[in-house]
């Protein structure tokens, strides 16, 4: 990327009162601070700024770091690194430190504003994006909430006691709300990661002509249907079992109680009192009953779900499920495609290709260069 003249200028005076230092001893000698993120939350960008902009020179990485600039400030010895465990600065004057960190954000600020905003817009239409991987996380929420459901419907039903039925009605009505709530919160959950699984069955799609930020804007149904063409049958029997799941409960729940078939809506009839926009249809509705899930409707929907699962994770897109549960980010550029492709003949190959994307990944998370 290419910094106008004027760019430089500009920076150089937000910047008054630094310049660039030959490596030192200071890395060792003097005072170490430790900065918050929130005082400058992207470190890529400081460096960004000194070394590719100011062309300030990287120094030497020590152990368990990323990255060293040295810079002297009002004639004292600075220096800044991105460590393992977070950015660090190296004052010889630690006065300095404030005036430092108010000098560099107010440069960041004017880099985003003014240089890397019009081109992140532009990477983001090119679909040059890389996504993190919450595939596990979500999956974990899903199993969380799964088995919470299962241990409260599990749960042996109390002895019926007509000497103290608000006790045993209350002990029911508990075990239902609660049952309901952990079931709502799976379905949630599960609908997260599969909305955040199809990023990745696009990636592995053949058709790499759909943009990812323009993917990603889409709803589920529409994401559903450009990975899984529901002119082919089996695609069309998951998407009618999943999206009755998705109207039902989730759409319902998560839209303040509305769904598309008009619940909760009603209107009056003559002198007969309230009746449900949707007429008698209301009783497929999940406001048709006191609790919207019992442990029937549970089991029936986690059979669909791990039905599903099955359907994804050894049929339709075993590369996708397997990068997925691997943790690592995607990069959606072609040089990273063009890097993966050749294993994508064997799914032995891909997991190998994988286990050494993931060495790599740790080799730098934890500075061991």
């Amino acid at each position: 990327m290419e910094i106008s003249e004027t760019h430089k200028t500009t920076l150089e005076t937000f910047l008054s009162g630094f310049s660039y230092s030959d490596e030192s001893n200071i890395y060792q000698n003097e005072t170490r601070v430790k900065v918050e993120r929130e005082s400058l939350p992207i470190p890529q960008l400081i460096f960004f700024l000194l070394n590719k902009v100011m062309e300030y020179k990287l120094g030497y990485r020590h152990d368990k770091m990323h990255w060293i600039l040295y810079f002297s400030y009002n004639n004292t010895k600075c220096a800044v690194a991105l460590e393992k465990f977070g950015l660090r600065f190296y004052l010889e004057n630690k006065d300095n430190y404030e005036n430092i960190i108010k000098k560099i954000n107010k440069a960041v600020n004017y880099i985003e504003t003014k240089i890397l905003q019009d081109y992140a817009k532009e990477q983001m239409q090119n679909g040059n994006l890389t996504i993190s991987n919450h595939f596990n996380m979500l999956s974990n929420m899903y199993y969380h909430f799964k088995e919470e459901a299962n241990k409260i419907y599990g749960k042996k039903e109390p002895d019926f006691n007509i000497d103290d039925m608000s006790g045993f009605l209350n002990t029911m009505m508990t075990k239902n709300n609660t049952g309901f709530y952990n079931t709502f919160s799976m379905i949630e959950a599960y609908f997260s990661r599969f909305e955040h699984f199809l990023a990745y069955c696009l990636f592995f799609n053949t058709d790499r002509t759909i943009n990812i930020y323009d993917f990603y804007k889409k709803d589920f149904s529409e994401k559903f249907k450009i990975i899984f063409p529901i002119n082919i049958h089996k695609n069309k029997l998951f998407y009618d079992e999943i999206n009755i799941i998705k109207e039902k409960y989730r759409n319902t729940f998560s839209h303040g109680m509305f769904s598309k078939n008009g619940e909760p809506f009603y209107f009056q009839l003559e002198n007969a009192g309230m009746i449900p926009a949707n007429l008698s249809k209301f009783k497929d509705s999940p406001h048709f009953n006191f609790v919207p899930t019992d442990e029937i409707k549970y089991e029936e929907i986690c059979e669909q779900f791990d039905k599903i699962d099955n359907w994804l994770e050894f049929e339709s897109s075993r590369f996708a499920w397997k990068y997925a549960e691997s943790g690592l980010p995607l990069s959606f550029s072609n040089e990273f495609f063009n890097k993966l492709s050749p294993y994508l003949k064997e799914i032995e190959d891909f997991q190998e290709f994988i286990q050494s994307e993931q060495m790599y990944s740790d080799m730098i998370e934890n500075a061991d260069y």
